[in-house]
């Protein structure tokens, strides 16, 4: 696995001098693990999931500790699967060890004496178009619908106008994060607010460590990998050895713009070739650290799909992307419905990034714990702009919601109520409904985080995956 985008033992130990503390050559090793989990109550296991901890609660628990040993038990869960076969494998990840020292250090002195979000808005939700939220007043502007709230809602209350009219329709959440997902969500939020507190965007810089730009060998075994090219870009294709399936799968992966495909994906991908006998496609676009630009890379990822679907038939085609990736695979195939081409079978987006203009004011509402912290929504918006490179951010080629919908292939698309892409995406639901003809499919789960349906390891996610492959063509 290549590290090509973040020096991690640079982020961490500059962030630490900038704190006073000493460099981090040694990791921590008394850290808390969950061994006690199956015993803790209901308030216990919610409190897991948020670092502010109520003021006049008595003995709270030890977030600091508990999300550090979060994050521990997570990497061991994903790396553990795949050390029996290889034998020189380190028993403990130094520099994941080195993050999560820094982490603890960082957040368990204050977890617990977190004062409340004081949310600028003062409540407002809302899911129309925004274009400037400086102008925002009690009134808002032209909303479909407004409400008030006293801290930052699950969404599942949010009320959208489906027919953007007089009538109002509840967005459907439906089902709840598996105890898994709320430990990822709470480890996720624990090294947002170590990053907004030491001034460095941790989320990019833990997430880089697992990032890889060709399949780590140890998530295809046993199936065939192919490196090709296109258009410059490097392309892996993931094939099941005697596989007679003629559906090709070209995934598009998120990453921020700034990051290659990480460990989940390339898992995600690997078990959709064993699960099904379909070819995963996977492109290495160019990113914002290489020059990648919208104006570039959306067309040349048209390109692609239109070449694999003159190569195997529209039939046979399908796209999956998600986060960054949901919205270049989006934009790529809206660009393809402009040129007149034939277009992919099917496509499901997973948290696509919509709107690169981050102009709904809700996004401020959501209690995402990936993409909400100060120093991550920094990044994503100046990889926006870099990405956008002159465009307009309201460019179909830089923020697909503001293109058509019309003559797009039947689509699913996965969010959850904790996701920053959500507002938007009920926005997009609404454009659908709007939209003549426009076939789109929406599974929105209450309590979940940001690109929850990439990440194989959840329950909930296995639980739908029979789903994402009927969407996607490939299986019946």
């Amino acid at each position: 696995m290549r590290l090509t985008m973040i020096d991690a033992t640079e982020v961490v130990s500059d962030a630490a001098m900038q704190h006073g503390a000493e460099p981090l050559f040694e990791a921590e090793v008394a850290l808390n693990t969950f061994d006690a989990a199956p015993s803790w109550t209901n308030a216990e296991r919610n409190a897991v999931v948020t670092v502010q901890a109520a003021p006049t609660a008595a003995a709270p628990p030890d977030q600091g500790g508990i999300a550090s040993g979060t994050v521990t038990s997570l990497v061991n869960a994903v790396l553990n699967p795949f050390a029996a076969d290889a034998p020189a494998t380190p028993v403990e990840p130094p520099m994941m060890w080195t993050l999560l020292a820094f982490v603890r250090r960082e957040v368990e002195p204050t977890a617990s004496n977190e004062s409340p979000i004081v949310n600028p808005l003062a409540g407002q939700i809302t899911t129309g178009l925004v274009t400037e939220t400086s102008t925002l007043d009690a009134q808002s502007i032209d909303p479909v619908i407004t409400g008030t709230a006293v801290s930052a809602p699950a969404l599942s209350g949010l009320m959208v106008n489906a027919q953007l009219d007089a009538t109002a329709a509840p967005a459907t959440f439906t089902g709840q994060p598996s105890f898994l997902s709320q430990i990822l969500s709470a480890a996720f939020r624990t090294v947002s607010v170590a990053g907004d507190r030491s001034g460095v965007d941790l989320v990019l810089a833990v997430t880089g460590l697992l990032q890889s730009d060709s399949p780590p060998a140890l998530t295809t075994v046993g199936l065939n990998v192919q490196r090709t090219e296109f258009e410059g870009m490097q392309v892996w294709s993931l094939q099941s050895p005697g596989s007679s399936s003629e559906e090709i799968v070209v995934a598009v992966h998120g990453g921020a713009l700034v990051l290659q495909p990480i460990l989940f994906h390339w898992v995600a991908y690997a078990q959709i070739a064993r699960d099904t006998g379909a070819t995963v496609i996977v492109p290495m676009y160019p990113l914002v650290p290489q020059g990648g630009t919208a104006g570039t890379v959306v067309p040349a990822m048209a390109n692609l799909i239109s070449a694999q679907i003159d190569q195997h038939g529209v039939e046979n085609v399908s796209v999956l992307g998600d986060s960054a990736g949901g919205y270049l695979a989006l934009a790529a195939v809206q660009e393809i419905v402009r040129r007149g081409d034939p277009v992919p079978s099917r496509m499901v987006l997973i948290s696509p990034g919509l709107d690169a203009t981050m102009s709904n004011p809700a996004i401020q509402l959501v209690d995402d714990p990936v993409l909400s912290g100060a120093q991550t929504l920094l990044s994503v918006r100046n990889a926006s702009l870099l990405w956008a490179d002159g465009l307009d951010l309201t460019d179909p080629l830089v923020s697909p919601l503001f293109g058509s919908l019309a003559g797009l292939p039947p689509t699913a698309v996965y969010a959850g109520s904790n996701d920053a892409v959500v507002p938007d995406v009920l926005i997009l639901q609404e454009k659908a409904l709007a939209t003549p003809g426009a076939d789109f499919t929406f599974v929105l789960r209450t309590g979940e985080l940001h690109d929850w349906a990439i990440i194989t390891y959840l329950p909930e996610t296995q639980a739908v995956l029979p789903d994402i492959y009927r969407q996607l063509g490939i299986v019946t």
